[in-house]
């Protein structure tokens, strides 16, 4: 994805079906902290010896460039709907080249004398 440039949003549906408890519990998952990640392989130990550059500079990625980005949608709140398409334009830095509209204001401009 950083090599290629691609955007990528990960959006968990159905959201609305949940209780107040699962939603808790999906915290964690949907803003993962990396340095838990990489703290939790030191209880393999003959892998973390091996592989703990490897593990700290992909949980260095994934915070540098945030790529693992969860959006939970409830279809049944607007506001949400509206906050998923903000994160997608976001996301895809939709109207970034766009060049600035600037609404003309007639009180500021003189008026026209043709010498009359």
């Amino acid at each position: 994805m950083v090599n290629l440039e691609l955007p990528a949003v990960n959006i968990l549906s159905k959201m609305d079906l949940l209780g107040t408890q699962a939603r808790k519990q999906l915290d964690d998952f949907l803003h993962p902290n990396t340095r838990d990640l990489t703290s939790s392989s030191m209880s393999h130990q003959s892998f973390n010896e091996k592989y703990q550059a490897l593990t700290e500079s992909l949980g260095k990625v994934l915070d540098d460039y945030s790529l693992v980005k969860y959006f939970p949608l409830d279809i049944t709140d607007e506001d949400n709907i509206s906050d998923l398409f903000m994160m997608i334009d976001n996301t895809i830095q939709f109207g970034e080249d766009a060049d600035v509209k600037i609404a003309p204001d007639n009180d500021d401009e003189p008026p026209d004398n043709d010498g009359e």
